[in-house]
């Protein structure tokens, strides 16, 4: 997820979406320059939404606080009867829609925050697996060190 770099994220999402059989992976950072940024790879079937770009704002299950390591796994009814629910808010009209939810932080080194990871719309209509956890924390993890070397390098960079 190379902020200087579009084409390498969008490899690095169709590449995590693939592994995780997921329909959409949606991605929303805070990159090292801390500007939210909210990226989509979508299957041919989201082809009605390759140029939606919303401003994010991290509210709803967008803004949870998932603990580093942590993975949250709802089924489409656990995602609408969730507290912090709140159907896309006002971007309801144009969200690609989801089913199902698979979610965790994206950190660094000493717990710096980049944001979260999260997909929908596991393929075959299935539901997340605990496999599809442990995938998930694991690419975490790596796109956090991938991060975290492009952060520290920017910072060496600049001083």
């Amino acid at each position: 997820m190379n902020t200087d770099s579009p084409s390498a994220e969008r490899e690095e999402r169709d590449q995590a979406a693939e592994v995780l059989s997921a329909d959409r992976l949606a991605a929303l950072q805070a990159t090292v320059d801390e500007a939210p940024r909210k990226y989509f790879s979508l299957s041919a079937a989201y082809s009605p939404w390759r140029d939606y770009r919303p401003d994010p704002k991290g509210r709803g299950l967008h803004g949870l606080e998932i603990p580093p390591g942590d993975v949250v796994r709802l089924t489409q009814d656990q995602v609408e009867s969730h507290p912090a629910w709140q159907n896309f808010g006002d971007q309801a009209a144009d969200h690609p829609p989801m089913r199902g939810w698979l979610a965790t932080a994206v950190c660094g080194e000493g717990g710096y925050r980049y944001g979260l990871l999260q997909l929908s719309d596991k393929s075959g209509d299935a539901e997340f697996t605990e496999e599809d956890e442990v995938r998930v924390r694991e690419l975490a993890e790596l796109v956090g060190a991938a991060l975290d070397a492009l952060r520290l390098g920017q910072e060496r960079a600049a001083a």
